[in-house]
């Protein structure tokens, strides 16, 4: 003779057996569990709080260009794909390979993930100031290119012309041209990276007043 008793996910099932003598038995017993989940893929990966954006639970490597003067590394979050997953995220300095490990709920699956993360060159082509004899040019705008400065009658040469950088020395490459009155004078200035800037400066003579 034979009785089940049905027990729920997580609790046992019996199964009782009796004897055809009516007293010997036998009892089995069988806990029925859900198995764990085997992802390791989480849903998202954010560095700073925004969502990266070339993330795929199916690519492991990805390459990082922080911007120039960058002196931290970003701060890596990780959407959870599933609440059981567990997350590791190893810290480091801006120039270096950021780890992202994810283990899935049956403690045994995993993803991992690298970021290569480096700095990028500097691409400003813009200067600070321009100086012409000595003084800010005036009405100068990083942006702005060409301009005309107009000297006292009677001048027989132009001024000096100096370049003023906003970043150190050295890291922009800067040629300055002065052309005197034959042409327009010229700074032309060429980041690490990125294309040149050159700005134009056209030296005039102010017509005398003298009647």
């Amino acid at each position: 003779e034979v009785e089940i008793q049905l027990g729920e996910i997580g609790e046992f099932t019996t199964i009782k057996v009796k004897a055809e003598d009516g007293s010997s038995t036998t009892t089995y017993k069988i806990k029925f569990s859900r198995a764990k989940s085997k992802n390791s893929r989480p849903a998202a990966i954010y560095l700073n709080g925004e969502k990266f954006a070339g993330f795929s639970g199916y690519s492991y490597n990805y390459d990082v260009e922080l911007p120039f003067s960058t002196t931290q590394a970003p701060e890596i979050t990780v959407e959870k794909a599933e609440d059981e997953q567990t997350v590791e995220v190893s810290t480091c300095t801006p120039d270096c390979v950021a780890k992202v490990k994810v283990t899935a709920a049956d403690g045994i699956s995993t993803s991992e993930y690298t970021f290569n993360l480096s700095v990028g060159k500097l691409t400003d082509n813009t200067l600070k100031d321009i100086l012409v004899g000595g003084k800010s040019l005036e009405g100068f705008k990083p942006n702005t290119t060409t301009y005309t400065v107009y000297l006292p009658a009677g001048t027989t040469e132009t001024p000096a012309i100096e370049a003023v950088s906003a970043y150190e020395e050295g890291l922009q490459q800067i040629e300055i041209t002065n052309n005197g009155f034959s042409a327009p004078s010229t700074i032309v200035v060429t980041p690490p990276a990125g294309q040149s800037r050159t700005y134009k400066i056209n030296f005039k003579i102010q017509q005398s007043s003298n009647s």
